[in-house]
Order: C-alpha cells, then sequence, then structure tokens
C-alpha cells in the first residue's frame, strides 16, 4: 500500500490497522534550568511537556552525566511530567 504522500505501507499476519497520519507534528519542551545544565539537586524539579502527538505515543530519551539513559513513554494529553 503506498498513501498520498508516497510512503510505502506494508503489513503481513493478522489484519492490522495503519496509522498514516503524516500531520503529526510533536513538540518537546524542558522547562529546566537558567544554565540550561540541569545538575543533581536540580535533576528532581526539572518537568518536560510534549505536544502534537494526537493519539500516537512516544518515547523522551535523556541521558545523565554518566551515560545512562532514562526513557519515558509520552503520550498527548498527559500533564507535565518530571523526569
Amino acid at each position: 500500500m503506498t498513501d498520498s504522500g508516497g510512503n510505502a505501507l506494508s503489513a503481513t499476519g493478522n489484519t492490522v490497522a495503519l496509522d498514516t497520519d503524516q500531520t503529526v507534528h510533536p513538540a518537546l519542551s524542558v522547562n529546566g534550568t537558567t544554565d540550561g545544565v540541569i545538575n543533581s539537586t536540580e535533576a528532581h524539579h526539572v518537568t518536560f511537556t510534549v505536544s502534537g502527538l494526537e493519539d500516537e505515543t512516544g518515547t523522551a530519551t535523556f541521558r545523565d552525566a554518566h551515560g545512562r539513559t532514562h526513557p519515558q513513554r509520552c503520550r498527548e494529553m498527559e500533564p507535565s511530567r518530571s523526569i
């Protein structure tokens, strides 16, 4: 199957619904610190918001100074979350 944007889509096996919505423009906003660096004392007070997902979900992944990642699942219409 090809949608009107020329994107090829396919699925095999059980019948599935393919979401071909191409008008989704997600945006990530982090309410961080004035200097842009989040230190250990500030880390529990930083929030983020994801908008523009409509009915989709996503993952925002944050990395700390030690290289560890902290994935956060996101859905539209969810309140701001703390990292």
